[in-house]
């Protein structure tokens, strides 16, 4: 792993926004336990609390892939 993404997975671990002006802002979200459906069964279930990642893409960053 590179120091770039060793140095975003240590902050993102510790709850901390990445922000790369220009880029995009890193940040955790954290996911409440919700009710479910199996979509095979039907059956109802229990989706437990986790945490993942949100990426939002800044304005240059945007404007770059939307003019290339």
């Amino acid at each position: 792993m590179s120091v770039f993404t060793e140095i975003i997975t240590e902050n993102l671990v510790n709850g901390i926004e990445v922000n790369l002006t220009g880029f995009g802002v890193f940040r955790q979200v954290v996911r409440s336990e919700r009710d479910g459906v199996n979509p095979k069964t039907g059956a109802k279930i229990k989706i437990k609390a986790s945490k993942g990642v949100a990426f939002r893409a800044g304005k240059t960053f945007k404007e770059a892939v939307k003019n290339s």
